[in-house]
């Protein structure tokens, strides 16, 4: 008889806001502050309780490493194409989180939930499997890890945003990528996305 799995799903603690009429900026400025080793103030955020993180955002971007992607399917070795696409695609969700961020702090995308930089996905309105969106700045948006992980992606707020943020013929023009021929990244291709990504998230200045 198998015995069921007890899944425990932790979620960073801080401010949040669903649905309020506070700006991200009254949020970030009502925030408790810390002082970081190398002087600078900043806002920390907690899990559980339990402080994350004691850097400011500038000792963290300077200390960032790619973060290694578990490969789901048990047995499978990834392929040399495969380590270097997640590893360009952890430099260019990092990048994409953070750059969002109010000095850390992003507003998800469909629920409008303030959260912590670091306790947010990089969430697709077309999924990343169609490889030639999986990069697309327009698909790809900052969301919290309950819409993006356990909503499904909430595609229909997802949609109503992107149409307010880049006109009403975005969908039909990421639909008509969705489908059309994908040729496969080289190395070559996949190590200069990897570099473009690292180098934009290290000349990130979003602390001032």
């Amino acid at each position: 008889m198998a015995i069921p799995r007890v899944i425990w799903v932790f979620f960073a603690v801080y401010p949040d806001k669903h649905g309020t009429s506070d700006s991200l900026g009254e949020v970030y400025n009502n925030m408790e502050k810390k002082i970081c080793s190398c002087g600078a103030e900043f806002r920390p955020y907690y899990v559980n309780g339990i402080l994350a993180s004691k850097l400011c955002l500038k000792c963290i971007i300077a200390k960032e490493k790619p973060k290694k992607t578990k490969w789901a399917k048990k047995g499978r070795k990834k392929t040399p194409l495969e380590n270097k696409e997640n590893i360009a695609w952890g430099w260019f969700s990092k990048w994409l989180r953070l750059s969002s961020s109010k000095k850390g702090f992003c507003t998800c995308y469909t629920c409008g939930a303030i959260k912590h930089w670091k306790d947010t996905d990089a969430g697709h309105y077309i999924k990343r499997q169609h490889k030639a969106l999986m990069f697309d700045e327009r698909n790809v948006k900052p969301q919290c890890k309950k819409c993006n992980q356990f909503e499904g992606g909430r595609q229909d707020d997802f949609a109503v945003h992107l149409i307010k943020d880049y006109g009403e013929g975005i969908l039909q023009e990421l639909d008509r990528i969705k489908w059309q021929y994908y040729k496969q990244p080289t190395m070559e291709d996949l190590k200069a996305l990897r570099d473009k990504y690292h180098e934009k998230f290290k000349a990130l200045t979003i602390w001032n």
